[in-house]
């Protein structure tokens, strides 16, 4: 019903607008022609341009050119808007019978939101990757509920095996994804932490300048991870004194900032989140004793020092909780879950000539976590502390050394009790008894050459060591990528390289895990085709990678490094304007087999899901509105449907279709105002995403979507 109602209030709206304007119409007339350009001098076709204080307004035809008819007089504003560019406005004196002309330059990076880049298989050495997102389409993308990390999920290479925001990448598990922000280790980047990484992602898209997004076969610069790499950066200096607002159905954040003199500046932010309207509204509401809820707020202080050099204070803190009630064939409760996040970071950028570069930072993560559910009773408690610093020298003839060094400490006390089988949470059930005391020393040190061959061929040869105090073991990673250019539009892409990673401190239990467990590892090898002309853009690569030491079950050590597996794929990209629209789609195929912790032989990995599809497409529409859509397909997930045949049956198929309508409005001085609503699975589909068995599988409930059909609407205005 609050679909229906949200459709006729629209439909009555717009209907109300347009009478409303032809009933002002007045006799006399006036007309405002002109043009709008990007600032590299190209017209920019299907550009919004409106007057703020009226409802004319007209959108530009394919060269870029527009006319409106006025009927209003006077001082007028006029406003140019394109998607991810700025909001430019210009104040007209209009008189009856006139002919005015105008033109607007519109740059990249409306009112600093700069662009957030996320690709597959990401090589610094190639051109800037054009597959990107900026703050604003994370907002603008259906779905993703304004979520960084949801957003990325539309991508290729990525699969979704449940409602949340972990990234399982290219046959990876969530854990096998590093995030880092400003080179800080985030061991714990989501929201709501659960198995499969978390509801959502840690951090607000506006505190950030940027994200490097890799999915295989990244740089030796990188370490301690099997699949991918999500390298986030905060904003840093700031020369505009701006606040930001945003109220919307779950929450509300306030985003400021402020320059001090001229070489210094202060951001801070603060978001509390609160579900309790969003469930009232759409249903769930009696599912929960606490409905999600969190807290976090940051501060930055940035400073500039002699032509090159720079500096950046970070803090942030958050606190989230839940209680929810839980219905299995063994036990019906209430889960309660919490968590809590501090992070501080001091970095500093010097380029001390012009062939020069030194970057460094020192660093401090503490993360605390209480589970509770039935006979699962768990606290963790983790504590990195991490320096790095890293050099780059321009040898001349198109020759870069870069290098870096790291040390990172991590303390990790792991108490309580879960269960020994992952479907039985009744109080007397078997459970595993956890009081994890792990200390470690981690040291990485990286070399890479990057050169150019000729104007066509681009190499990056790398090599990483680490030591890790715990294991005392020591690994050696080498690695190569190379990017030949065929042809003025498009190039091939071919990459090698060995990573490893440290299991989680858990399994290093003295009781319930190994102490003298050793890294894991796996190999990628990455082959792929990158086609780029005017306003399309196709990228289609295939990879395989190959996994031995995982972690596999054992009757008196509790876990060895005997287990192994594969995963191989090809993911599809193309993004393009299609007259008014602009749209992305991703393919994804994937086959993952792992023989791990009880799973004894070679078998589907839980997130093994064959096919995934998503589709977005954005359509501009006048006086600054844009309607948007979202489409998920996925191959149903495995599912164990009886005792030792692992991961032999599949969920049903995952679908899904969101749509979204953002009205922007801009204010003289650059200030903006975005108005959002969304639809989320417009078609009410209920998908089946788990089954949750009885001890002797006798018994088997569905576990469906959090939510069904459901509205979820907000404003954002930045003041600048």
């Amino acid at each position: 019903m609050e679909l229906k109602a949200a459709v006729i209030t629209v439909a009555a709206l717009v209907c109300a607008l347009g009478a409303a304007e032809s009933a002002t119409a007045p006799h006399t007339t006036a007309v405002v022609r002109g043009a709008v350009f990007s600032d590299t001098g190209q017209p920019l076709p299907y550009a919004n341009v409106f007057f703020i204080d009226g409802f004319e307004g007209a959108m530009c035809a394919a060269d870029g050119r527009f006319a409106v008819t006025v009927t209003t007089f006077g001082e007028r504003t006029l406003v140019a808007s394109y998607i991810a560019r700025e909001i430019k406005t210009k104040v007209l004196n209009v008189s009856p019978g006139d002919t005015v002309y105008v033109e607007f330059t519109l740059g990249e990076s409306p009112i600093e939101l700069e662009e957030i880049v996320a690709t597959a298989s990401a090589y610094d050495l190639a051109d800037r990757e054009t597959a990107s997102l900026n703050s604003l389409d994370v907002v603008r993308t259906p779905g993703a509920a304004a979520d960084v990390f949801r957003a990325l999920q539309t991508f290729p290479g990525l699969v979704q095996v449940d409602e949340g925001a972990g990234l399982f990448v290219r046959g990876g598990d969530v854990s096998e994804t590093l995030t880092l922000l400003d080179r800080a280790t985030v061991g714990y980047p989501y929201r709501y932490s659960s198995p499969t990484g978390g509801f959502f992602g840690m951090f607000d898209p506006f505190l950030l300048s940027g994200i490097h997004f890799s999915t295989g076969a990244f740089p030796a610069r990188y370490g301690n991870a099997l699949s991918a790499v999500v390298d986030l950066e905060s904003k840093g200096f700031t020369s505009l004194r701006s606040m930001s607002f945003t109220v919307s159905l779950a929450g509300i954040s306030v985003l400021g900032s402020m320059p001090i003199g001229r070489n210094w500046g202060i951001r801070v932010a603060g978001n509390r989140t609160h579900t309790g309207l969003l469930f009232r509204l759409n249903g769930g509401l009696d599912d929960f004793e606490k409905v999600p809820q969190s807290i976090d707020g940051s501060f930055s202080l940035n400073g500039k020092f002699g032509h090159s050099g720079s500096v950046k204070l970070f803090g942030f803190a958050s606190e989230d909780g839940i209680a929810a009630d839980v219905e299995t064939p063994t036990h019906d409760g209430t889960y309660q879950g919490t968590g809590r996040t501090f992070l501080g970071n001091l970095t500093f950028s010097h380029l001390t000539s012009d062939r020069f570069h030194i970057r460094g930072s020192l660093s401090g993560t503490e993360y605390s976590q209480s589970s509770n559910l039935g006979i699962l009773a768990l606290e963790i408690n983790d504590l990195s502390e991490k320096a790095r610093i890293d050099a780059s020298l321009d040898l001349g003839s198109a020759v870069t050394l870069n290098s870096g060094l790291e040390v990172e400490g991590r303390s990790s006390d792991v108490d309580g009790t879960v269960p020994g089988d992952e479907n039985d949470f009744s109080v007397g059930a078997d459970s595993l008894l956890f009081s994890t005391r792990y200390r470690s020393l981690r040291t990485g040190y990286y070399v890479e050459l990057d050169t150019r061959f000729v104007n066509r061929l681009l190499l990056n040869v790398g090599i990483r060591a680490d030591h890790e105090s715990n294991s005392s073991d020591f690994c050696i990673d080498p690695r190569i990528s190379t990017v030949f250019k065929m042809t003025e539009h498009g190039g091939m892409k071919l990459a090698w390289g060995v990573y490893h990673q440290f299991p989680a401190p858990e399994y290093h239990d003295p009781v319930s895990g190994n102490p003298g467990l050793g890294p894991m590892t796996s190999m990628h090898i990455v082959a792929g085709y990158d086609y780029e002309r005017r306003s399309l853009r196709v990228r289609t690569e295939a990879y395989y990678k190959h996994y031995r030491d995982l972690l596999l079950n054992h009757e008196t050590l509790n876990y060895v490094n005997d287990g192994y597996g594969y995963a191989r794929g090809l993911d599809v990209f193309a993004k393009a304007s299609l007259g008014v629209a602009e749209g992305r789609i991703a393919y994804t195929y994937l086959r993952a087999r792992r023989m791990e912790f009880d799973k004894t032989l070679l078998a589907p990995a839980d997130f093994d899901i064959t096919h995934t599809v998503n589709v977005v497409l954005n359509v501009p529409l006048p006086q600054g509105f844009e309607a948007s859509t979202a489409f998920r397909y996925a191959s149903g997930k495995p599912f164990t449907p009886a005792p030792m045949a692992h991961n032999s049956k599949r969920l049903p198929g995952y679908m899904k279709w969101d749509v979204a309508l953002t009205k922007l409005h801009a204010f003289p001085g650059n200030s903006l105002a975005v108005f959002f609503i969304s639809v989320a699975n417009v078609l009410n589909r209920g998908n089946i995403r788990d089954y949750i068995f009885s001890p002797d599988y006798s018994e088997r409930t569905e576990v469906k979507s959090y939510f069904r059909r459901s509205i979820y609407f907000g404003v954002a205005i930045t003041l600048s």
